[in-house]
């Protein structure tokens, strides 16, 4: 029986900061698709908890750290809408590939974008060090040509310290 082939991309890390994680996604073929941007690491050791309720809260002031994980596009009950769901990531759940263009609009997911500019003023009248611009188009694009299920494997520039 051959083995099967799965689509996989790539996100090489190559720079993080108090400011964010910032990122490249590379297509299967080698191309770039995108900016990436994420929380920065400075949080990946703390444990997620459990409210009182007992609902799983995630650690959201970190990146995803680095590996291979399972993308699958799941319904996301935040979203209201199906998006692409990165699967397995250690003690956390509900991590998401969606637009944003800051990463206060980031809950431990991970965005898209075609451009990433520094010290932008952004709408609410802060200046943010990271700015991911056409986010929302490049969520719409790579829905569009990804594959429902597919493996992403994400990694350091050596010059990014991200190690753990």
């Amino acid at each position: 029986m051959k083995p099967i082939n799965m689509w996989t991309c790539k996100i090489k890390r190559e720079y993080e900061s108090d400011a964010g994680t910032h990122g490249k996604l590379f297509l299967p073929d080698g191309k770039l698709f995108s900016q990436t941007l994420e929380r920065p690491k400075s949080h990946n050791g703390i444990e997620n908890k459990r409210d009182d309720k007992g609902t799983l809260k995630i650690n959201e002031s970190c990146c995803i750290p680095e590996g291979e994980y399972l993308v699958e596009f799941t319904n996301s009950p935040r979203f209201k809408r199906k998006t692409f769901e990165i699967i397995n990531v250690s003690d956390r759940d509900a991590i998401r590939i969606h637009s944003c263009n800051v990463i206060t609009q980031l809950l431990g997911c991970l965005a898209l974008g075609y451009r990433l500019e520094r010290m932008i003023k952004h709408t609410d009248g802060v200046v943010y060090p990271l700015y991911l611009r056409d986010s929302a188009r490049a969520v719409k694009d790579f829905e569009a040509i990804a594959p429902k299920r597919f493996k992403l494997i994400i990694t350091s520039d050596n010059k990014c310290s991200l190690s753990s």
